[in-house]
């Protein structure tokens, strides 16, 4: 006997019982009435058989209740009437023992009986002659079906039975045995259905002559109803299937029963009161309704120009609209007169914003938005598309569209059931149909909007030839079943075929996404091919399209979005990732160490997250690191990324052991990738230009590094982080990015490069420790709140060149003392400098020659002392921003001596002369707080010094015309144009050098063991600004900070500054224009002065305002 499955065996011994109580017998025959003697055998008399007629016997003799067949001798059955299909039978017997002993039954020898059959197929041929009763299959049986039986010893028989293994209707199994290849549902178009009959068994046989019938009408199938042959059935229309399998017993059991429904679009009726109407005149509509002489109107074909009155009593469903359900508007034509046609509030559950929009009869569509409160927006939609219209407010369900129109606005036939659309329609808007189950397409179409058609759709067959733009969900859940993707489709929204019956998707690509969910839950899809550049598959893409035979993507796709391919798709994996073109996609184990293959663009979301991965190595070619990728890994810090461009939010969240994190100068965007990772403790940043919107630390990190190529510092590189009190930026920095530095409340000092122009909202702000400051020489923006409560700030030094300072950019900086103001800042907002100062001294440096027009709130400014240019205090005094502060002064400003001159320290300041920003003879002063003077050796000592990249910033940086006092730590003078002398009168101390920088060319450097001058020649072709400073032969970084004495043993002492020009060029010197001020000298072009000039020629005057001048004398 031939192995059968397992279940199947088991499951048939289990109805053992039950095929014994519900069998259907087609033969039974006992020979209980067969009456002969066990001892003297006599001829079989076959009338006395339970049924008489049609069998053969051969040497066969009567018994007492029972028949004997000799050996050889045969038994063969009668034909049964009305019988198909499969069947059972069996033969009680058992041997015959000869009464008299002479034909004793040989027991060793005996061998099975031979069975055989006219007209169908035995289950075997032969049983045990040993067996008591057996029981076998017939296949095909027929009523002309007859077994015979030849014994092969002397036996008694004692039963004869064919029957039907089961009733047609047996219930016992509780699942079905037939598969269907299309489950009972709805169809939008023809079909084959595909049967696949069991190969199980119910009874001892192979499984192989199971027959399945079935019926197409609804009806019960019986035997002879017909056979599946394995073609499959065409269903074309709404079907009933049932199906029942017969087995070889001829148990038969009857499937569920599929029912494929055919659903049509809804049509609604055009009722029997429909009018007609022309409108005499746009807004007469309502009245032209109110007179017609019917007590009812159900639909309405419109004629003639219609205004926005007109329009909103249409589709207000009230009065003599109230009733309308079919509207033709097909000849309608509009008067675009700007009325209001329809209004749309919507009103939050609880608290929240009421929203108004005001749709109107418009020739143009555009949209104004108004807001009135904080809990109330109102929009005013100008629309000349119907936008709105039509919504389910409307009782209006079958609508013929105008044929003047070429576009449909958003929601304009929402609430229809059927659209009538003429051709010439070009745009359909977002949600415009998203009730309706019946409209026409017209080929003139060429874009549709978002979620423009819903489920209610009934549409099989879609061609659009012009069609370029389908917008998100455009058809999400439409009864699609064929879509022809022409050429010209430039633009797939997300979710545009998700949920309809689409069978194919083969089309060329028209842009390198596929985006999300765009072919998600398509149970019918059974074939993908796409061509073309695609790049991007994204999330869920195929998601729950589980039917798909055939699959065909381009090698070109860099990037696939989680649970975007079904995994029944995918390839096989290469060392435990699956790869699809040249993204990482899918992990098919539990890696500790992974090494990504070249070639690999990216890694989809969460590929390692949650495994035991300690160690991956990524190619060069890698771009993107997905979110989540090694989140929860077991990472100690980031590896190698030397192509990576993007690190998308969370890639290592919740990393416990991640340590230290590297981002490489190519990363282009970080985003909040490290939240949670508690153990780290490192960052070295060196991505040039990233962006980074949500932060890149997530804690307070004891080491900070950043890259000297680093351009853009974003946010959450060092926010809140109160381990941070010095940070020194490198030059390469531009932009600091909004809350870089925010709530580090112990930072006391940042270098910020002098290439940054844009200081950023927040970036600064609750610093409360930042005191000393670098405010870089090229700053054009400073952001909103930027320094908020930088409680410790004194200097605020907004360079020449700045542009904007934002809303309290720096409020409540309460220790300011002094405040620059640049002269070309063009914008200065309300609040950028309440201080709230007030128990401070404050002065203010302005050098725009017109004051700014900034709404100073002076009561939060302390005392305050406003240097302006001295020709413009009085236009200062007489502002009415700047009147309030009644001690405005001019700025000190040094001129060039054109004669030799000379300026000493040695009297006429003390201890108490405040050398930060003050002229002294032909000097400027701005020195630092560690600088000094002393007065037992009449010395201005700078104990300071001056790295090349301050000195660099300075350029030619002008006293008083510049914040040059907030940058620089020295003596400045002015040469004119010529040749001539600086003689410096000083003693250098330490490792601290002298250096003299003329104009913006390279300093020179000096040094002077003992107490004496320093001669600088110099040669100019123009007014040139001299810089006196000290620098340090070490490498001292940057401008030393006010800590040092008034003397250390590293200074530089200063008693004298003087210049001797021997020549004065023409070329620096301006013409006289009109000037009162004083003439204090005249001198010739070889520089030497004239008390009274005589002799025609040029000349150069110098006044006391410090300005210089030719004039011709003829």
């Amino acid at each position: 006997m031939k192995q059968v499955s397992i279940t199947l065996i088991a499951l048939a011994m289990s109805f053992g019982q039950f095929h014994a109580s519900a069998r259907t017998d087609l033969l039974r025959e006992t020979f209980q009435n067969v009456n002969g003697d066990h001892e003297n055998l006599v001829t079989l008399d076959e009338s006395q058989l339970d049924n008489p007629t049609g069998w053969t016997f051969t040497d066969a003799y009567a018994g007492p209740g029972y028949v004997v067949i000799k050996k050889g001798g045969t038994v063969t059955t009668p034909p049964v009437a009305g019988v198909s299909g499969n069947a059972a039978f069996y033969f009680e017997v058992r041997p015959w023992e000869d009464p008299t002993g002479k034909n004793p039954v040989d027991w060793e020898n005996i061998k099975p009986h031979a069975l055989s059959i006219t007209n169908g197929e035995l289950s075997t041929y032969e049983f045990d002659g040993m067996t008591t009763m057996g029981s076998y299959c017939i296949y095909d049986i027929t009523p002309e079906t007859r077994i015979t039986l030849t014994a092969s010893y002397d036996m008694t028989l004692s039963g004869v039975g064919i029957y039907y293994g089961d009733n047609e209707n047996g219930s016992m199994v509780t699942s079905d045995f037939t598969k269907f290849s299309h489950e009972s549902g709805d169809y939008y178009s023809p079909f084959d259905l595909v049967l696949t009959p069991t190969t199980g068994s119910l009874c001892y046989d192979d499984g192989k002559h199971n027959i399945l019938v079935y019926t197409l009408d609804g009806s019960a199938p019986v035997r002879t109803s017909t056979r599946y042959d394995g073609t499959p059935i065409h269903i074309p229309a709404t079907t009933t299937v049932r199906t029942a399998t017969i087995f070889g017993d001829g148990t038969m059991y009857t499937d569920t029963q599929r029912v494929y429904n055919f659903p049509q679009p809804e049509t609604p009726e055009i009722p029997a009161a429909t009018y007609e109407v022309t409108v005499t005149r746009p807004g007469s509509l309502k009245s032209q309704l109110l007179d017609l002489d019917a007590d009812e109107i159900n639909g309405l074909v419109l004629k003639g120009k219609i205004n926005g009155e007109d329009l909103k009593y249409l589709a207000s469903s009230e009065g003599r609209t109230a009733k309308i359900t079919y509207l033709d508007l097909e000849d309608v034509t509009f008067e675009y007169d700007g009325s209001v046609y329809r209004t749309e509030v919507y009103v939050p559950v609880g608290m929240g914003t009421v929203t108004t929009y005001n749709y109107y009869l418009s020739e143009t569509n555009y949209t104004e938005h108004r807001s009135t409160s904080p809990t109330s927006q109102v929009y005013d939609c100008y629309s000349n598309n119907l936008a709105s219209a039509f919504t389910g407010e409307s009782n209006v369900k079958r609508v013929v569209v105008p044929k003047v129109l070429t576009s449909i606005g958003s929601g304009a036939f929402s609430g229809v059931t059927m659209a009538t659309l003429p051709e010439g329609i070009e745009e359909i808007g977002a949600f415009a149909f998203s009730s309706c189950s019946n409209v026409n397409l017209p080929v003139s179409i060429k874009k549709i909007g978002a979620y423009a058609f819903g489920e209610n759709l009934i549409k099989p067959e879609i061609d659009l030839p012009n069609l370029e733009y389908l917008d998100d969900g455009a058809f999400k859940g439409a009864k699609i079943v064929k879509f022809n993707f022409n050429d010209k489709l430039k633009h797939f929204g997300k979710e545009a075929f998700a949920g309809t019956m689409i069978e194919e998707a083969v089309f060329t690509s028209p842009v390198d996404t596929i985006p999300e969910s765009l072919f998600s839950g398509c149970k019918f899809l059974t074939k993908v091919d796409i061509t073309g550049n695609v790049k991007v598959i994204g999330w869920r893409a195929f998601y729950m399209s589980n039917n798909i035979e055939s699959f065909s993507i381009p090698q070109t796709v860099e990037s696939v979005g989680v649970d975007a391919i079904p995994d029944y798709l995918l390839p096989a994996p290469e060392n435990g990732i699956v790869y699809i073109g040249k993204a990482a996609y899918k992990r098919t184990e539990n890696l500790t160490e992974c090494a990504i293959k070249e070639g690999t663009v990216s890694i989809t979301d969460g590929l390692f997250r949650g495994s035991d991965l300690a160690k991956i190595t990524l190619p060069a070619s890698l771009k993107t690191i997905g979110n989540g990728v090694f989140a929860w890994t077991k990472l100690t810090s980031t590896p190698d990324m030397p192509g990576v461009t993007r690190i998308e939010d969370d890639a290592f969240e919740y990393c416990p052991e991640l340590g230290r994190v590297t981002i490489p100068e190519q990363v282009e965007y970080v985003g909040y990738a490290f939240r949670g990772c508690d153990a780290l403790w490192s960052l070295t940043y060196n991505a040039i230009d990233a962006e980074c919107p949500y932060g890149v630390s997530p804690r307070d990190l004891e080491r900070i590094v950043i890259g000297d190529k680093v351009r853009r510092l974003p946010r959450g590189i060092y926010t809140n982080n109160t381990n941070v009190t010095e940070v020194i930026l490198p030059a390469s920095v531009e932009i600091l990015e909004p809350m870089v530095f925010a709530g580090c409340s112990n930072l006391e000092y940042v270098r910020l490069s002098d290439n940054i122009t844009t200081i950023s909202e927040l970036a600064f702000e609750r610093c409360y420790a930042l005191s000393d400051i670098h405010w870089p020489a090229k700053l054009t923006t400073v952001g909103r709140s930027a320094f908020d409560h930088c409680t410790s700030l004194t200097t605020i030094s907004l360079p020449e060149g700045m542009e904007k300072v934002d809303s309290y950019a720096f409020g409540y900086c309460s220790n300011v003392t002094t405040l620059y103001i640049a002269s070309t800042i063009t914008e200065l907002v309300q609040g950028a400098f309440t201080f709230d100062n007030r128990d401070r001294s404050t002065v203010i440096t302005a050098t725009a020659t017109e004051p700014q027009d900034y709404e100073w709130e002076w009561y939060y400014i302390g005392n305050p002392t406003v240097k302006v240019p001295a020709a413009s205090i009085e236009r200062y005094k007489s502002h009415p921003k700047w009147a309030y502060c009644e001690n405005i002064i001019p700025i000190e400003e040094i001129s060039a001596p054109v004669e030799t001159s000379s300026t000493s320290f040695d009297s006429g300041i003390d201890e108490d002369t405040d050398l930060s920003d003050t002229v002294i003879g032909d000097v400027y002063v701005t020195v630092g707080e560690e600088d000094g003077y002393d007065p037992t050796d009449g010395s201005i000592t700078l104990n300071s010094t001056m790295d090349e990249e301050y000195i660099d910033a300075i350029g030619d940086m002008a006293p008083g015309q510049s914040d040059l006092a907030n940058r620089f730590n020295g003596l400045v003078v002015m040469v004119n144009a010529g040749t001539g002398t600086i003689t410096i009168n000083c003693l250098t101390l330490g490792e601290n050098r002298l250096s003299v920088k003329i104009g913006t060319a390279e300093p020179e450097v000096y040094t002077r063991d003992l107490k004496g001058d320093i001669t600088v020649d110099y040669s100019v072709t123009e007014p040139t600004y001299v810089y006196i400073y000290g620098t340090s032969a070490s490498a001292t970084p940057a401008r030393v900070r006010a800590k040092a004495p008034a003397q250390s043993g590293n200074c530089i002492k200063i008693y004298s500054v003087g210049v001797d020009p021997t020549t004065v060029g023409i070329d620096g010197v301006g013409e006289d224009k009109v000037n009162e001020s004083e003439i204090i000298g005249i001198y010739n072009l070889n520089g030497a002065k004239v008390s009274n000039p005589a002799t025609p020629g040029i000349y150069i005057v110098r006044r006391a305002d410090g300005t210089t001048a030719k004039i011709a004398i003829k």
